[in-house]
């Protein structure tokens, strides 16, 4: 393609982008505003509503959708933003801010679904990965798109000769792009010199009362902020439904005998530590019976130890599961589901320690969550060692279990029925 194709090309109307981008700027600044309103929660449902809005108006061209597995990601994503609405203003509400975390991922992994994004386009041991892109790889590396459809509707608008166009939309993208920068140095140019400030404050407060009283440099901020936000989504929308996508590279594998090496010695270690946990648990019972040992010592004691323990096992099973050679290997299947069960066994332990605190000390939120969590982890784990062995969407199926059962322990209302 010449350069003359590229540069009428450029003045093509894009009118999809356009619309787009209008949406993201909407999204931003409701975001922006978010921050520091007492409302906050009305306007983080409107820009949920803002968000899917944009997600919908962008997969519109897209030939294929998983249809059925986005819906579930949609529902997920509305659920929680209905959720912020109902009780986000409510400040007894402990899990709030795990439900704002949710809403992001579910939002982003949504437009992966979308779009058809996803490294191997299904939700298996690289999922996590596929969030990751969604949240930071694709609206980092199309930051600028939002400023090439502004300079695309500038040129449009404006129909000026070829080069000019070219110069119109590379200066509106140095203005937005300088605006950041000057926010950040011209404070630190104000303290330096006390002239300096007067004349800025002079300045602004002369535009100040010629705006009415519109400006201040609150309210550029707020828009500087809105720009950079706008650039996220637009980035994230445009990467996910615009750009053509590569092949995804081959799947990678590791030498059998170092990951068969690797497990071993992690078996090994777990082996050993039930052999001393299982034969202590009769002595400390007793020790509480006689008063000599405290209940809640008991039940903390090693207690986070094995939630960390079982979590890393998951991403250690998954990563074993996904760099194995090809094929059936009857090696790594035993090595797996011996890893499976001695990860039960950690989850096990700390729920019995968590039932025994509960029972001598009643609920808590941070007790009803952690539980929530080791059930998680317990059904996943039950879940991917009988995939190991039989062919099953483990990895799909607790994921999917663990963001339902999260959504409907969020409406549950815990503070009406656990003890603070």
């Amino acid at each position: 393609m010449t350069e003359e194709m590229v540069k009428t090309e450029n003045r093509v109307p894009k009118t999809r982008q356009w619309i787009l981008g209008v949406l993201t700027l909407a999204g931003g600044y409701i975001y922006g505003k978010m921050i520091f309103a007492r409302n906050w929660y009305i306007l983080l449902a409107v820009f949920t509503a803002i968000f899917v809005a944009a997600g919908l108006f962008g997969a519109a061209k897209k030939e294929r959708i998983h249809k059925k597995e986005s819906l579930v990601w949609l529902l997920f994503t509305g659920a929680a933003g209905l959720w912020i609405l109902l009780y986000g203003g409510k400040p007894d509400q402990d899990i709030c801010g795990y439900v704002i975390l949710f809403l992001h991922a579910a939002g982003v992994y949504w437009i992966m679904v979308l779009s058809e994004s996803r490294l191997d386009g299904c939700l298996d041991e690289r999922g996590l990965l596929d969030l990751l892109r969604g949240l930071f790889v694709i609206p980092v590396t199309h930051f600028e798109k939002w400023f090439c459809a502004l300079g695309n509707f500038l040129s449009c608008i404006l129909k000026a000769r070829r080069k000019a166009n070219g110069n119109v939309r590379q200066a509106a993208a140095g203005i937005l792009l300088s605006i950041p920068v000057i926010c950040i140095v011209l404070p630190l140019l104000m303290g330096a010199d006390e002239g300096f400030r007067q004349m800025v404050a002079g300045v602004t407060g002369g535009l100040s009362q010629w705006l009415g009283g519109i400006w201040d440099w609150s309210t550029a901020i707020l828009w500087v902020f809105a720009i950079l936000v706008s650039c996220y989504l637009f980035g994230l929308f445009f990467g996910a439904f615009e750009n053509q996508r590569k092949e995804p590279p081959k799947r990678a594998s590791l030498p059998a005998a170092m990951l068969m090496a690797f497990t071993a010695v992690i078996l090994i270690v777990y082996s050993v530590f039930f052999l001393t946990k299982v034969a202590g648990i009769p002595q400390a019972l007793e020790d509480i019976q006689k008063g000599t040992l405290l209940r809640s010592t008991y039940a903390r004691n090693g207690f986070f130890e094995l939630c960390w323990i079982a979590s890393i096992n998951f991403a250690v099973f998954s990563l074993v599961n996904w760099y194995w050679p090809a094929g059936k290997d009857r090696k790594k299947q035993i090595a797996l589901s011996i890893l499976g069960i001695q990860t039960l066994g950690f989850i096990l332990l700390a729920l019995f320690r968590m039932g025994f605190y509960i029972a001598g000390y009643g609920l808590t939120f941070k007790r009803v969550f952690t539980t929530w969590f080791m059930v998680v982890l317990l059904a996943a784990f039950v879940l991917m060692t009988i995939g190991n062995w039989k062919k099953l969407q483990s990895i799909r199926i607790s994921v999917l279990f663990g963001c339902a059962s999260f959504l409907l322990l969020a409406y549950s209302n815990i503070p009406a029925w656990t003890a603070g």
